[in-house]
């Protein structure tokens, strides 16, 4: 009788410990969803990861005669962050930048998506080497634009 006792006190003890476990770690999770949701999301809005494809050039491809098939040209676009981007910037820096009412748009409702807003826009490719020049003088001033080489 003793040791059935003894075993049942066992399993009381055991059990209640996992249920304590348990609540605990239900607890710590709930504090964590719940309460400091905002603490959280923005640290982890800062600590965010950002993947650069990188395009490789090709060099240019002879034919038999040496004649040049393919050649690379380069040229650069311009890529915006909707959650980093001020649309202030259309105002301050419109005879810079360019942007048509359609871009305009498309950024404005890219930058309060849910989904898209960490997302780089192209907004716009082919540019020349002097208006990249002119953007890069101002791209301090300019959160969330970035300037892209493409081979």
């Amino acid at each position: 009788m003793n040791e059935r006792h003894g075993r049942a006190l066992r399993y009381s003890i055991f059990f209640s410990f996992i249920v304590f476990v348990t609540l605990t770690v239900l607890l710590q999770l709930a504090r964590l969803q719940l309460l400091n949701k905002n603490k959280y999301e923005k640290k982890s809005q800062k600590n965010s990861i950002k993947v650069l494809p990188i395009a490789a050039p090709r060099g240019i491809f002879f034919d038999r005669n040496f004649k040049p098939l393919v050649s690379n040209k380069p040229t650069y676009a311009i890529d915006i962050i909707p959650a980093y981007f001020d649309t202030s910037a259309f105002t301050k820096f419109g005879d810079i930048l360019q942007f048509t009412p359609r871009i305009k748009k498309k950024i404005v409702k890219a930058k309060f998506s849910v989904y898209n807003k960490y997302k780089p826009l192209r907004v716009k490719e082919g540019l020349t080497f002097t208006e990249v020049n002119k953007i890069n003088e101002f791209l301090d001033l300019l959160p969330g634009v970035e300037v892209n080489f493409q081979p």
